[in-house]
C-alpha cells in the first residue's frame, strides 16, 4: 500500500512547478529509517502546487479531513490512495507551548523519487510536534545521523 501510494505521488510530481517535500512518517521511510507501519502519507506542497495536484486528481476521491487541534493548513486536502495523501499548503504546527509556528523546512534532500527534509531536520520537526507517537520515528531517524 505505501509503494502504490508513493507511486501515486512520484506519478503527480512532474506537474509540481515549486519544492515540494515528504514529511512525517513517509518522509522517515524513503530516508531508511525502521519506523513500523506507516498510516498516512504526509505530502507538502506550496498552494500553487496542491492546486495543480486537486486538478490533476480531479477523479481521485477526497476523505474527509480530520480536525486536529495541533495542525492546521491555508490548504489541505486528503486523497484516497492504497494509504491516504494528505497534501498541504501552508501547514503549522502547535509546538509545546502553544505557539503556531509555520512549518516552513530549511533543507530539501532527494532520496529516490522524492524530497524530504534531512535527517537531522526530521528529527527536529518530529520533536516540535511533540507527540509521543513520534518517539520511535525519532529514535530511528537518530540512528541513521
Amino acid at each position: 500500500m505505501l509503494a502504490a501510494s508513493l507511486q501515486l505521488i512520484a506519478d503527480a510530481a512532474t506537474i509540481f512547478e515549486d519544492g515540494w517535500l515528504l514529511i512525517g512518517s513517509a518522509a522517515a521511510h524513503v530516508v531508511g529509517a525502521d519506523i513500523g507501519a506507516i498510516a498516512d502519507i504526509d505530502l507538502l506542497l506550496s498552494e500553487r502546487d496542491i492546486n495543480a495536484l486537486d486538478a490533476h486528481w480531479r477523479d481521485r476521491k477526497r476523505l474527509a479531513a480530520q480536525p486536529s487541534d495541533r495542525f492546521r493548513s491555508q490548504v489541505f486536502h486528503r486523497f484516497d490512495a492504497p494509504l491516504p495523501i494528505e497534501a498541504m499548503a501552508g501547514f503549522e504546527l502547535k509546538t509545546r507551548n502553544g505557539d503556531w509556528l509555520w512549518l516552513e523546512p530549511k533543507s530539501r534532500a532527494q532520496f529516490g523519487a522524492f524530497y524530504a527534509p534531512s535527517l537531522s531536520e526530521q528529527v527536529e520537526i518530529l520533536k516540535l510536534m511533540g507527540r509521543e507517537k513520534d518517539t520511535p520515528r525519532i529514535l530511528a531517524l537518530e540512528k541513521l545521523l
